[in-house]
């Protein structure tokens, strides 16, 4: 993903309009964005799934295994427990 980021970027910058070069890096700015809250989805999709295990690990041993913040890890099984879907971010990914 990072060449294609790359390519792109370098084709942003051969515009010789600099309105054309803003334009284009916002528009890729808000690609990446919406990627990342795409993927950021997944993961939290994968937390609950880890959360849903028997038995249950630690919100720690979650967090320190796949480098998040124990916090994000209390924050879904909060959601999970108060029985929303479990992703902060659907609000954002369905409006998009």
């Amino acid at each position: 993903m990072a060449v294609a980021v790359t390519r792109e970027q370098r084709q942003i910058a051969r515009l010789a309009d600099p309105y054309d070069r803003a334009a284009g890096y916002g528009q890729m700015l808000a690609e990446l964005h919406y990627q990342i809250i795409a993927i950021s989805r997944r993961r939290d999709e994968v937390i609950v799934e880890l959360l849903r295990q028997r038995p249950r690990p630690s919100h720690r041993d979650i967090a320190v295994r796949i480098g998040v913040g124990r916090q994000r890890v209390d924050q879904l099984a909060r959601a999970l427990r108060d029985g929303s879907r479990g992703s902060l971010n659907d609000d954002y990914v369905r409006r998009r």
